[in-house]
């Protein structure tokens, strides 16, 4: 399931477009009730890979100062293709922009995988993105073993998905050479 949701002062969520056909962007929590005002700037968060940005929490919550904030949440079982996630991410960027007329600008925020998405969305949109931000973006992706691997792992039952999404990760999280060198040195050292 792709949702995008609204980070709040409070730290609480919202949902804030629940399809690409959903309701209205909500802006209850955010900052008190009625005495909340609307920024100026909005910024949407593509998370990377783990699809929820759990780990930019604090920043984004940080950024509520001077944005309202909204991140694309992916669950770990959606199965949409990127071509899917980046369609979902332009029509919340259009439903943003048809919620709040008086925005000044709109950012497209994207790390890792969600840099990406950022990235493709950005050369779909072309003049209509008022602003990108890549954090750490994943353009190297073709030099990966994701091409192979991504493919395979879509394919899974959706009760291994995630056993197989770790296992993965942590193959590729880990690096072989450091392994080797830093175990030959732990050799090293107990024979010496």
């Amino acid at each position: 399931t792709l949702r995008v949701v609204k980070i709040t002062r409070e730290g609480s969520v919202d949902d804030a477009i629940s399809s690409l056909v959903g309701g209205p962007v909500t802006s209850s929590g955010a900052g008190g009730g009625d005495s909340y005002t609307p920024k100026k700037s909005i910024m949407l968060f593509l998370p990377g890979l783990d699809g929820q940005g759990s780990y930019s929490q604090n920043t984004l919550l940080s950024l509520t100062n001077d944005y309202d904030v909204y991140k694309l949440e992916i669950k770990g079982n959606d199965r949409s293709t990127f071509r899917e996630v980046s369609d979902f991410v332009i029509e919340s960027i259009r439903k943003l922009e048809e919620e709040h007329p008086d925005v000044e600008e709109i950012v497209l925020a994207g790390e890792s995988f969600g840099g990406l998405v950022a990235s493709f969305v950005s050369a779909r949109m072309q003049n209509d993105l008022m602003k990108l931000l890549l954090i750490n973006p994943a353009t190297s992706y073709k030099q990966t073993v994701w091409p192979t691997i991504g493919p395979l792992l879509t394919q899974a039952p959706e009760s291994l998905f995630p056993f197989l999404g770790i296992g993965v990760l942590m193959t590729l999280a880990v690096e072989p050479s450091q392994i080797t060198e830093i175990g030959q040195q732990i050799v090293n050292r107990i024979n010496s």
